[in-house]
C-alpha cells in the first residue's frame, strides 16, 4: 500500500464516530496471505476498526467482511479503496438515502436475493454502482452483495463469463453491465419466480440458516424446484445436510409434494455414490411411501454395495414403521 493510500485509511479512520468489526476470510485460492496483511495492515492504520482474521467457510474465496451480507472478495487498491471506505462509511452510519418508492419495493421483496458485483482497478464506473448497491443491502434483510475484483479472482470471472467491468449478477440469471437502473433491479428482486432460483442461490440461503424459508418456498409453490434436486445429490456431505434438513420439513407437512421427488432421485440412483446413496435411501424410508418398497427391494437384489443394500433394508423398516 502506497503512502498517500494509507493517508486515505487514516483520514477515514478520524472521521469515524463508533468502532467497527470487519473479519478477512482467508480462503485456499492463494491470496490468504495476501487477505491477512491487508487485514493487519488495516487494523494498524484504523484503531477503530476491529479486525477478525479467520478461515473461510468452506470453499468460499478469500474475502472481507463488512457486513453481515456484504462481502469484498477485493484488496482494495487504486479505485477500489474509495469504494471500500465509502462502503465502511454506509454502513458505519447506517443511513439510508432512497426514493420512497425504492424504499416501498424493497420492504416487498421476501426471496432471498443473492448478487455478484464484479469490479475491476481503477474502472471508473464502479464507484458509481457500489454506491447504488449498498443502501439497498443495507436495507434489504434479504439481499445479500458479493463485490468480486475480477482481475483477482479470474476463476469466477471465467466461471460467470465476465466480459467487462461493471457487471452486477442477481442469483446468477440477470444480469446488467455497465449501469445499474435501480428501479429495475429492486423489480426483478421482487418478481422473480422462486422455483427459478440456482442451486447455488438456494445453496446460499441453506447456509444463511434459512433451511425452513426454502422448504416454504416449495410448499408454498406445491413443487420441488428443479435446481433443489442438485443439493441433494450434492457430493459434499454439508450441502446434502442441508438439503435433508429442508426435505425433513417437507416431508412433515406434505407427504404428497415429498413422495413426488422420489422418482426424479431414483432414476439418478445409478449413476450417485454410496454416500450420495444412503441419503437419498434414508429420506424414501422417512417419507413413508409404501409404494416405495418395490423399488428399495430391486437394490437390495441388486448389484450394490453391502452398505448400500442395508440402506435400504433400513428404509423398508422405516417405512413400514410409519404405515
Amino acid at each position: 500500500m502506497q503512502q498517500k493510500e494509507e493517508k486515505k485509511f487514516i483520514q477515514f479512520g478520524k472521521s469515524l464516530e463508533k468502532n467497527l468489526k470487519i473479519n478477512i476470510y482467508m480462503g485456499d485460492d492463494g491470496l490468504k496471505v495476501e487477505f491477512k496483511a491487508f487485514g493487519e495492515k488495516l487494523a494498524s492504520l484504523v484503531p477503530k476498526i476491529d479486525v477478525t482474521i479467520k478461515k473461510s467457510d468452506d470453499d468460499q474465496p478469500s474475502a472481507i467482511q463488512i457486513h453481515e451480507r456484504i462481502r469484498f472478495h477485493a484488496i482494495p487498491v487504486g479505485t477500489e479503496i474509495d469504494i471500500f471506505l465509502d462502503a465502511l462509511k454506509q454502513v458505519a452510519s447506517g443511513v439510508v438515502k432512497l426514493p420512497d418508492s425504492v424504499l416501498e419495493k424493497l420492504r416487498s421483496v421476501d426471496v432471498p436475493a443473492r448478487c455478484k458485483l464484479f469490479i475491476a482497478q481503477y474502472c471508473p464506473h464502479c464507484p458509481v454502482v457500489v454506491q447504488q448497491i449498498i443502501p439497498l443491502v443495507i436495507e434489504c434483510g434479504y439481499m445479500h452483495i458479493s463485490i468480486i475484483d475480477g482481475t483477482l479472482f479470474p476463476k469466477e470471472t471465467e466461471t460467470f463469463r465476465i466480459m467487462s467491468a461493471p457487471t452486477l449478477l442477481l442469483d446468477d440469471d440477470f444480469r446488467w453491465t455497465g449501469s445499474v437502473p435501480v428501479h429495475e433491479l429492486v423489480d426483478a428482486m421482487n418478481d422473480r419466480d422462486p422455483s427459478q432460483l440456482g442451486a447455488s442461490s438456494l445453496e446460499g440461503i441453506i447456509k444463511d440458516g434459512n433451511a425452513s424459508l426454502v422448504a416454504e418456498m416449495m410448499l408454498k409453490s406445491r413443487s420441488i424446484f428443479q435446481s433443489f434436486y442438485e443439493l441433494l445429490m450434492h457430493e459434499k456431505w454439508p450441502v446434502r445436510l442441508g438439503a435433508m434438513v429442508v426435505m425433513e420439513e417437507v416431508i412433515e407437512k406434505d407427504k404428497t409434494l415429498a413422495a413426488g421427488t422420489i422418482n426424479p432421485l431414483l432414476e439418478k440412483f445409478p449413476e450417485m455414490d454410496d454416500q450420495v446413496k444412503g441419503d437419498i435411501l434414508y429420506l424414501i424410508g422417512e417419507s413413508g411411501n409404501y409404494s416405495n418398497i418395490s423399488e428399495l427391494e430391486k437394490i437390495i437384489s441388486g448389484e450394490y454395495s453391502v452398505m448400500v443394500k442395508e440402506a435400504a433394508g433400513e428404509a423398508i423398516e422405516s417405512i413400514n414403521c410409519r404405515a
